[in-house]
């Protein structure tokens, strides 16, 4: 993996992927950006970004964004060789998809882009993406994030990136119009655009939960672009469950309630492989879907 390694003058050392570094950009002006004594300032409006954790976590929010201001102090933590555990997985509650269903056409997505220069939008914690052509953005720094930004300014170049892909975050901002145009902008002329989306499924507040998406609802935020393929990730039973153990919880108080959750979300559990035959019959009958796209 190349780095850019800057010492500056008060011996502050700023450690980017030399590569992503020649991608990011001002997130409000989309200028090009250089390094200033630990951080990085915008050539155009003059503005300055920290450069946290050890200097290898550039914070590329626009002034606009209401997450402009958070803790510069993080700092990377220690390795535990542990991967951290989902929600789920700590309660011992059953993994939601079983089927993978839409697994071929991300993987189709995944071999056409091979080489390329891929950005994850909206990376998440849990999900460890460490190949080295790949650059994660999430709002707040965590392990698995290379630069902070807000997707609304996408603190990147035009153009700069061969594939872009964003699972289940289109339904948390509040302004999808432009975070899909966005994605667009930073993707080059040919790039593919991967994205997935929730359609019936409980809210779930990550900070906030604004949005639900139909396959035709996807085609009108990315219009600008051609589409290859757009179908089904989830099935109903899957949408049953999510409701049927948010349900079961509502029922009882505390820990009752957990634990009513708790057995539901088991017994649901076989049925859920029911729905690769029910999708087959029904691709519109789905908890969830993708869309797979071409910038023209």
């Amino acid at each position: 993996m190349s780095e850019n390694l800057i010492v500056t003058q008060d011996d502050t050392r700023i450690l980017i992927r030399s590569e992503l570094l020649d991608k990011i950009a001002c997130p409000d002006c989309k200028s090009p950006l250089s390094q200033d004594a630990g951080s990085l300032r915008c050539s155009g409006c003059n503005v300055g970004f920290p450069v946290i954790a050890d200097g290898r976590l550039p914070i590329l929010h626009s002034a606009d964004s209401e997450f402009a201001k958070i803790d510069v102090a993080w700092s990377m933590p220690k390795s535990t060789g542990k991967k951290r555990k989902s929600y789920r997985q700590k309660r011992l509650l059953p993994q939601t998809d079983v089927t993978n269903y839409s697994k071929p056409d991300r993987q189709y997505f995944l071999n056409q882009v091979q080489g390329e220069w891929i950005l994850n939008v909206g990376s998440g914690e849990p999900n460890d993406t460490l190949a080295q052509n790949w650059a994660n953005l999430d709002i707040f720094p965590h392990e698995n994030c290379d630069v902070v930004g807000d997707a609304h300014w996408l603190p990147f170049r035009d153009g700069s990136f061969g594939a872009v892909t964003s699972d289940s975050v289109l339904e948390h901002v509040r302004r999808p119009f432009d975070m899909a145009a966005e994605m667009v902008r930073v993707l080059k002329p040919g790039g593919l655009l991967w994205c997935s989306v929730p359609f019936a499924h409980p809210i779930h507040a990550d900070p906030d939960d604004y949005f639900r998406y139909s396959p035709e609802g996807l085609k009108m935020l990315f219009h600008e672009c051609d589409v290859i393929r757009v179908g089904p990730t989830r099935g109903p039973i899957s949408a049953i469950a999510h409701f049927a153990e948010r349900a079961a919880e509502a029922m009882l108080p505390g820990k009752a309630g957990f634990a009513a959750r708790w057995l539901t979300a088991w017994a649901i559990q076989p049925f859920k492989y029911l729905d690769p035959r029910l999708l087959k019959r029904d691709p519109n009958c789905a908890c969830s879907f993708f869309i797979l796209l071409k910038k023209r």
